[in-house]
């Protein structure tokens, strides 16, 4: 066996948290080494990728159709390089549809299978379950509730705090110049279908408000999204900042984020904002049909409230996007009623550094620590 880990991350803010918990890991043990499926984070952890986020993020039911047989040869790849390598574990991250299937394919190897963010089961589909217990040795989950649900389920389950609150501490923020009174941070998101639904009408606002004097900077994960944003025509006006979004959220007075991780992270980073989602309509309807959430982002989740707005498919409008953000942005008490429901939140999430707790976990558990 060697003293290899092979990490499956399928989407950026997975792979930022993989490569925390690579350098977690290699401190622990500096005779390790990793291969697996990340992004730019991971690569940067001398990680060998056999396969980049790039052609890995898709989100929806129809989107992921188009590449299904490009998934099924991926899965068939990773089962056959675990049997020759023999890893000493391999660690799931987020990404479920993908990652559920692979540990059902690598049910019969000896490898034991660690699973860091876990599936949402708590929200639908919670019939997968079984597979959870039939296939995966741990769950490290990222939420106080998360916890409570699947220790009733009866799975080892450990709570080891929240990734971004690690993150976030570590932050070496940089100065972000903008050129008007009023700072808005624009994040499109971090897959392909994202931008495409979400940029248009961030980009209309733009120009919808021309009558403040607000300055917009779009904050893009990677070279690749960046490459996206950078084809429609109104962009070019506006700066556009690269895998630094956290210094461009934490130095923007409002900002405005497609629904995911980066909703969480501007809250811990005290930061205003209004969520915004459109996807398909046939995604967008079975969504409505399975999902068991009043909310769907992060955020009001865990404070189970409605702490921010959220704009989801025909509500995200150019117009309505417009009305929300005059109101955060010129109306301070409404910022003000925003940070201190993100004071809660921070508290729930408490300040636990879940790379080093995750990486002592496993390493003790296969007795190489």
């Amino acid at each position: 066996m060697s003293k290899s880990i092979l990490l499956v991350a399928g989407e950026v803010s997975g792979d930022m948290h993989g490569a925390d918990l690579v350098k977690a890991l290699r401190s622990q043990d500096e005779n390790l080494s990793f291969l697996g499926l990340g992004g730019d984070a991971l690569h940067r952890q001398d990680v060998k990728l056999l396969e980049h986020t790039n052609q890995l993020s898709v989100m929806g039911f129809s989107e992921v159709i188009f590449k299904i047989f490009f998934f099924k040869k991926l899965i068939r790849r990773i089962k056959k390089i675990v049997n020759e390598e023999q890893p000493i574990a391999v660690i799931l991250i987020d990404y479920p549809g993908f990652n559920l299937r692979l540990a059902k394919k690598l049910n019969k190897s000896s490898v034991p299978i660690y699973y860091y963010i876990p599936p949402k089961l708590w929200a639908w589909k919670k019939n997968r379950i079984k597979y959870l217990r039939k296939y995966i040795k741990k769950l490290f989950v990222i939420f106080p509730f998360e916890y409570d649900f699947y220790k009733k389920q009866n799975l080892n389950v450990e709570y080891a705090g929240n990734p971004l609150v690690q993150q976030i501490s570590n932050l070496e923020e940089k100065e972000i110049i903008w050129k008007a009174e009023y700072k808005v941070a624009l994040l499109p998101g971090s897959r392909l279908q994202e931008i495409k639904k979400i940029l248009p009408i961030m980009l209309d606002v733009t120009e919808k408000l021309i009558k403040h004097n607000i300055s917009y900077i779009i904050a893009a994960p990677n070279k690749h999204i960046a490459n996206e944003i950078s084809k429609y025509p109104q962009a070019k006006d506006l700066r556009l900042i690269i895998d630094d979004t956290l210094s461009v959220v934490k130095n923007a007075d409002v900002a405005v984020i497609t629904s995911g991780t980066a909703t969480l992270e501007a809250a811990l980073l005290d930061t205003p904002h209004l969520l915004v989602y459109r996807t398909s309509r046939i995604t967008f309807w079975l969504a409505k049909k399975f999902l068991k959430l009043k909310y769907i982002g992060l955020v009001n989740i865990i404070l189970q409230k409605s702490a921010c707005i959220e704009l989801i498919q025909n509500q995200f409008t150019s117009e309505n996007l417009s009305k929300e953000l005059e109101k955060l942005l010129l109306h301070k008490e409404n910022k003000e009623k925003m940070s201190v429901e993100f004071r809660k939140l921070r508290e729930l999430l408490g300040s636990q550094l879940s790379s080093d707790i995750i990486a002592k976990s496993i390493l003790e558990s296969n007795h190489l620590n």
